[in-house]
């Protein structure tokens, strides 16, 4: 017996490729991004978008203008993840990103507060002054946009 083998079919001109058709669409970011669920969708948060960050039991809270976002990880992962020039630990449970700082107001029990941009009060503990402190030692040559 043999086969019957048909000549290939003609592939009209409009027609895209194989490989065109079904290559998923990626979106692009020019900056890095943090994904994050809401509901049952995945969104990315541009880390710049990011005001401040606040541990939530297993979650963090990232604050981003009037909202925020949960994401599923640790302070020292997020940390670890993110640039040391842009954001700075001030507490336990809080990261502040630099350029949103309004104001640090030192009390006399030791401890400070951090005022961001948009009017939030944030509580910095004394075992993370120093890295305040540090930070802005780092930029003492180019103190332009530095809130203290």
């Amino acid at each position: 017996m043999s086969a019957i083998v048909s000549p290939p079919r003609p592939i009209h001109p409009s027609a895209p490729a194989a490989t065109e058709r079904y290559r998923p669409v990626l979106p692009v970011h020019d900056e890095p991004t943090i994904a994050v669920r809401i509901g049952r969708q995945t969104t990315h948060v541009k880390i710049s978008d990011i005001d401040w960050i606040q541990a939530a039991r297993n979650y963090l809270r990232l604050y981003v203008g009037s909202e925020y976002h949960l994401l599923r990880e640790t302070m020292n992962h997020i940390v670890d993840q993110l640039d040391p020039r842009q954001f700075i630990r001030i507490h336990r449970c809080t990261i502040v990103r630099r350029d949103r700082v309004k104001e640090v107001q030192h009390q006399d029990n030791g401890q400070s507060l951090v005022v961001m941009h948009n009017g939030t009060v944030l509580r910095m503990s004394r075992g993370y002054r120093h890295a305040l402190e540090g930070a802005s030692a780092l930029d003492a040559g180019d103190r332009s946009g530095l809130p203290w």
